[in-house]
């Protein structure tokens, strides 16, 4: 997803969380294995600049598009009440875990 687009269509602003930095090299690899418009979906990734984010616990990576970094890091630290991830991204995996799997596995 190109969250610029998304950001320019929604007027919204967007905010990414990883637990990992992304490792481009292994992502390539995987994205040419499974996809032909691999080189599309890799620039996409690549696009824009990632920050690291501490937290309490371990450091975040994080991306942003109409929004810049300091109020991204206040709203994740605002809505992060357990663990790393912020509340709503929580959230949504604990729900999406148990609609796809029936449970969560750890992760959120």
């Amino acid at each position: 997803v190109d969250i610029n687009d998304v950001f320019k269509s929604t007027n919204l602003p967007v905010i990414t969380i990883t637990r990992d930095k992304p490792d481009f090299e292994k992502i390539k690899i995987a994205l040419k294995k499974n996809f032909e418009d691999w080189e599309i979906r890799l620039g996409l990734m690549k696009n824009g600049k990632i920050y690291k984010v501490e937290t309490n616990h371990n450091p975040i990576y994080v991306k942003c598009a109409g929004i810049d970094i300091a109020e991204a890091k206040e709203i994740i630290k605002i809505s992060t009440i357990r663990g790393v991830v912020p509340e709503p991204i929580r959230m949504a995996h604990l729900i999406a875990s148990g609609i796809t799997r029936g449970e969560s596995y750890g992760k959120a």
